[in-house]
């Protein structure tokens, strides 16, 4: 089963429709109402969608099974679209494995800067530690980061897809029960000592909610330069990569108590009431500027990414115990 990267619908592979890729002068266009109703930008006029799908015996017995001829002009298409919005996918979207995440944030620039950062700390902090290497030929957006492991004994190699969709706490979308994993910042600049105060992520989401959140969610503080001068040296948020489970929750656990002072325990109160899996995190886009290593790659950018990921199962940290 797959889902669609738009609309979220799951379907089989051979549900897939197909559309005519074909010039205007060739094959007819006309309007595509199913896309146009759910995409903000609807456009006027498409290539043909070739209605007809094939059986799961179909589907097994073509020799290519990447095409199919237009009804109309008869000429061959690879151009497969989803079958509930008519989405474009794209050439490696039945050989990648698809993770969805909703990104929370007040400013949009914070989603630019952490996918921006975070891929320069896939290359340099955590490729080798997750058994994944970056593969940026094949992100058709800045928003969609592939991974790829190499298969083992003539195994095919496996790649995961993974698209981050901004959202603004003022406006969640309804399905967004259909990601799989959500990351929220939540920074205190609107904090004042003495009056509790619920970020925006936090507050917008769960008054959204109409049940439980099962997906794993992380919550991102970007302050670690203020609390460096109040930690011990021998925390683990000074080191370069928190790799261990114990690390990790440790981290987390802090993080909790000074959102507690920070906000209130009302804050926590909601943390436990609506969401099943949690984890805090902090993390730097400046911090340490004097390590040429790390320069420009943020400091624990990767850690909520690679955590939500290790929920799914969808990587396994080699170090992690």
């Amino acid at each position: 089963m797959y889902k669609c990267p738009h609309c979220f619908h799951p379907f089989q592979k051979h549900e897939a429709l197909f559309r005519c890729g074909s010039i205007a002068q060739v094959c007819s266009h006309e309007e595509d109402i199913a896309y146009n109703t759910s995409h903000e930008s609807p456009l006027s006029l498409q290539g043909h969608i070739i209605q007809k799908t094939l059986s799961k015996l179909e589907h097994f017995l073509r020799r290519d099974k990447e095409s199919i001829p237009c009804e109309i002009c008869a000429r061959l298409t690879r151009q497969r679209v989803c079958p509930h919005c008519h989405h474009n996918l794209s050439d490696v979207f039945f050989k990648a494995d698809f993770v969805a995440l909703g990104f929370i944030a007040e400013r949009p620039q914070d989603l630019d800067t952490y996918v921006t950062y975070l891929r320069k700390g896939l290359e340099k902090v955590v490729a080798d530690d997750i058994g994944y290497g970056l593969k940026p030929e094949l992100s058709a957006t800045k928003w969609d980061i592939y991974l790829e492991r190499a298969g083992q004994k003539g195994q095919r190699p496996t790649t995961l897809h993974v698209r981050f969709y901004p959202l603004h706490p003022d406006a969640l979308p309804k399905n967004v029960y259909s990601f799989d994993g959500l990351i929220l910042f939540c920074d205190k600049d609107h904090a004042t000592e003495g009056r509790p105060y619920v970020p925006n992520s936090i507050q917008a989401l769960t008054m959204a909610m109409e049940k439980k959140i099962k997906m794993p969610v992380a919550l991102v503080y970007s302050c670690f330069e203020t609390l460096a001068m109040t930690l011990p040296s021998t925390h683990p948020l000074f080191r370069s990569s928190v790799s261990r489970k114990q690390e990790g929750e440790r981290i987390s656990s802090d993080m909790l108590a000074y959102t507690g002072y920070w906000f209130g325990a009302n804050v926590l109160q909601l943390l436990k009431r609506y969401f099943l899996r949690y984890r805090l995190f902090c993390q730097s886009f400046t911090y340490p500027e004097e390590h040429p290593f790390l320069a420009n790659s943020g400091w624990h950018i990767e850690d909520p990414f690679v955590w939500i990921l290790e929920c799914l199962g969808k990587i396994k940290r080699e170090k992690n115990a």
